[in-house]
């Protein structure tokens, strides 16, 4: 113990926590318990001997090692995550069963230590409790201490001037062991405490150390009600879990049956005759599947491979329960079922109630493709000029333009990019000047441009201008503004365009569109990606399901340090009844994340129809549409899938992800990692968007009858591809109608 001491003071981690409402009695041993049972209760704590994968393997942990569950998001929010996480499931010579955690120790300070968490659990407050647990180590002079806290994980060097004078004050876990020296082999290792009263629930926190970097086992850990430390036993005789085990994570394409594993464990020594429930339902808790799973569990690890005929789309959970509701599984499986389309398919696809239904459409690809950069983003509002042109900006001076309503489409080069089209035919450009943006207007398609006003913006993030029915030009604009969220500002130009308003404030965003109703209201429609500040991490748990499930699905190329900047990116829609200048009823019309980039048409029967990407998972993601009848209120249940992306190399990709670094995943920047490919460094998120065909943006207007078939209410839609490794960036021109009224 005197090697150990003045090493864990450089770093910070101290031996007791003074505290009235905490009692330490660290207690190695180095042999099983004799026998003397818990006063209470078993093991609170799932997969204690890790037995069961500790989540989608090896980048997203569900269980031991979740650095997301309401008690360690603060630790990856803080920046304080371990460099090499999650800790490992590793086949070794164990306690219990055939397999251990393995920690791997990293440098903090002088010393190097590594922390294994378990998953949130129930505790009572002002109960006494037993945690314990099996150690060895291939470090010299390793230590462990078992701690338990009960509010939110923080890992950085308590501050001990802040606690002088303070009555009951600590700071650190909520209990806390001394430090107990590890050796080579398994030891036993107990510490028995009180945790405070008002209190319901706590996460087990195991540090390890070492004088220099190596591994660190944990098996057979346990905690328990009581003052004494009962024979290792695991939560229920059979616990098992769930599993896609699928590249992309959690994306199941709805060709296909619906595939899953369940891995199971059970340490009776023999096989069990448990029935188990399958249940799955929608994110929003509606229930499309319940299947009973009476197969006997074979002793010891078992895995079982499940296939059911699902046919619907959407996001869902599976989870597994015991014939007494008893939750033997340790997790939810949070899914996506995505819609299959071919790209030259000559129909969109609708769901209802998750299932699958076609409409006639008529799509063409639009000639232009772009080999060099991956976007493939027109701008949101198309317009259908008085002489029935329809324009379209692709890329720098590049439009596309119809006069046959979209059947077929020819290509101009203008000297500026677009930025929209005014009924009159007359094309406006926005250019980045010292100080905003200057307005330029075209006469001739773009060949010469005369100069306009100036707005004075910093960090602009414009959408397409709206010519409203008076001839006043409304320009949506979203851009930080110190002290205040980053938010969408209407500027209102009444002589067009020489002059411009001060920006009216509309909603928190960026990227927005606008559309003016029969009736006069404006609608607008923004990206809703807004930042985390310090400490608000509870706000990811108001959207839990959405934001869990997307943390997920990313997790094998993007980590959670990046994902953390947001706890919703979907999208706002407000109105206006005086032209722009004041907005009301701010609502949420997307809810799930990653859909963005909207905007809306109005249909003759006074329908407004929302058009938006589904960005992720991106495989089989694309531009999505939905139907209100209230003016964006409430939505129809149909749910339109104008078309789905295929990406043919996302295997090859993730693999390539998956075995950078030497198959360690570390929480550097993912942005930061290199990829080697084809003699140059390229980087984690870039690679993605260099190899991966994903969903681009859309634009959209409603065709008048003499540019459709005659009959009113068809739409004209714009959709892009993002560039991949075989495929260039293009786009796709769509006609089509959602259902009749």
């Amino acid at each position: 113990m005197h090697l150990i001491r003045p090493m864990i003071a450089m770093v910070g981690l101290t031996g007791l926590v003074a505290s009235l409402a905490t009692c330490r009695i660290p207690t190695p041993d180095g042999a099983p318990d004799s026998g003397q049972g818990a006063i209470q209760a078993g093991n609170l704590l799932p997969n204690a001997s890790f037995e069961l994968p500790l989540g989608e393997e090896p980048r997203q942990p569900g269980n031991w090692g979740d650095i997301l569950n309401p008690l360690t998001i603060n630790l990856a929010a803080s920046n304080q995550q371990p460099g090499n996480w999650p800790p490992r499931r590793v086949a070794v010579e164990a306690v219990e069963g055939d397999h251990a955690a393995q920690v791997t120790l990293d440098p903090a300070g002088e010393a190097f230590v590594g922390h294994l968490t378990s998953p949130v659990v129930p505790v009572r407050g002002g109960q006494v409790y037993t945690l314990s647990a099996y150690v060895r180590s291939e470090v010299p002079a390793a230590w462990v201490k078992l701690c338990l806290w009960t509010r939110p994980l923080d890992w950085r060097r308590p501050d001990a001037a802040a606690s002088v004078g303070q009555y009951l004050s600590f700071s650190g876990p909520d209990a806390e062991s001394e430090v107990m020296e590890v050796s080579a082999g398994w030891k036993r290792y107990k510490f028995t405490f009180v945790v405070e009263h008002l209190v319901s629930r706590g996460v087990a926190d195991l540090v390890v150390g070492g004088e220099r970097p190596g591994k660190v086992w944990v098996d057979a850990v346990q905690l328990e009600e009581g003052p004494r430390a009962s024979p290792f036993r695991t939560r229920y005789p059979v616990e098992v879990v769930l599993a896609g085990r699928r590249k992309p994570p959690m994306v199941h394409p709805v060709d296909q049956p619906l595939e899953l594993v369940l891995a199971s464990y059970n340490n009776s020594g023999s096989a069990r005759s448990e029935e188990m429930r399958l249940k799955i339902e929608t994110l929003k808790g509606a229930g499309v599947l319940e299947k009973r799973l009476q197969e006997p569990v074979p002793a010891g690890y078992g895995e079982r491979k499940l296939s059911y005929s699902f046919q619907r789309v959407g996001e869902f959970r599976a989870r597994v329960r015991s014939a007494s509701e008893e939750p033997i599984g340790l997790e939810d499986y949070l899914f996506v079922v995505h819609p299959v389309m071919h790209r030259d398919l000559q129909a969109v696809t609708y769901s209802r109630r998750g299932r699958l239904h076609q409409l006639p459409a008529e799509r063409v690809w639009i000639p232009w493709k772009d080999n060099e950069d991956f976007f493939a983003d027109p701008q949101a509002n198309l317009t259908v000029t008085r002489k029935g042109a329809i324009y379209a900006g692709l890329k720098a001076g590049a439009v596309a333009v119809t006069r046959d309503g979209g059947r077929s489409w020819d290509l101009i080069q203008a000297s500026k990019t677009l930025l929209s089209v005014l009924p009159d035919g007359a094309f406006l450009n926005a250019t980045r000047e010292p100080g905003g943006l200057r307005v330029y207007r075209s006469e001739d398609e773009g060949s010469t441009w005369t100069a306009l006003g100036f707005i004075p913006v910093t960090g602009p993030q414009g959408g397409p201008v709206t010519q409203l029915k008076d001839g006043t030009l409304v320009w949506p604009i979203g851009q930080p503004r110190p002290g205040i969220p980053h938010t969408v500002y209407a500027y209102r130009s009444e002589d067009g365009g020489r002059t411009w308003s001060e920006g009216y404030p509309i909603v928190p965003g960026g990227e927005p569109a606008l559309l003016q109703l029969d009736s006069g209201r404006l609608l607008a429609v923004a990206r809703h990606n807004p930042s985390r500040a310090p400490g608000e991490w509870e706000k990811f748990y108001r959207n839990e399901p959405s934001w869990r499930l997307w943390q997920w699905a990313t997790s094998y190329y993007d980590h959670h340090r990046n994902r953390l900047s947001s706890y919703e990116k979907n999208l706002l829609m407000a109105d206006s009844d005086d032209g722009g200048i004041t907005w009301k009823n701010p609502r949420a019309v997307t809810h799930l994340l990653d859909e963005m980039h909207g905007s809306a048409v109005q249909l003759p029967d006074g329908r407004i129809v929302l058009m938006y990407v589904h960005r992720l998972p991106a495989l089989h993601g694309g531009e999505r549409a939905k139907v209100s009848r209230d003016g964006g209120y409430t939505w129809e249940e149909e749910l339109y899938y104008l078309n789905t992306v295929d990406a043919p190399n996302w295997v090859e990709v993730l693999t390539a992800l998956e075995n950078a670094d030497g198959g360690v995943f570390t929480f550097e920047e993912s942005r930061r990692r290199s990829f080697p490919t084809e003699g140059q460094r390229l980087k984690g998120m870039w690679y993605i968007n260099d190899h991966v065909t994903k969903p681009g943006y859309s634009a959209s207007c409603v065709l008048p009858p003499e540019l459709a078939d005659g009959k009113p209410g068809m739409i004209l839609t714009i959709v892009g591809e993002r560039k991949g490794k075989d495929l260039p960036a293009r786009m796709q021109a769509i006609r089509w109608r959602p259902l009749p009224r």
